[in-house]
């Protein structure tokens, strides 16, 4: 929370922000990978890019107000709603 707070008084911190989403992102992937779940490597950055997109909207919800229950309720509703099939 501390650091989108940050980030809407400073913007030109995005640009960095961005380079390190990007990075968690292959990360993970990589993860993934390993794991030998059968992902080749788009399906799994399209995954974690999702997965991070629906985290980063639910805690800008609960930041603005928007949400009337705890956070990690509001990340599994989102999640709930992707289908990868």
């Amino acid at each position: 929370m501390a650091q989108l707070r940050l980030l809407r008084r400073h913007p030109s911190l995005l640009a960095q922000q961005a380079d390190d989403q990007i990075a968690l992102e292959r990360d993970l992937a990589a993860v993934l990978v390993a794991r030998g779940h059968g992902l080749d490597e788009a399906l799994a950055r399209l995954m974690t890019a999702t997965f991070l997109a629906a985290v980063r909207t639910a805690s800008v919800l609960w930041l603005e107000g928007s949400a009337d229950r705890p956070l990690p309720d509001l990340v599994d509703e989102l999640l709930g709603r992707v289908d990868f099939s």
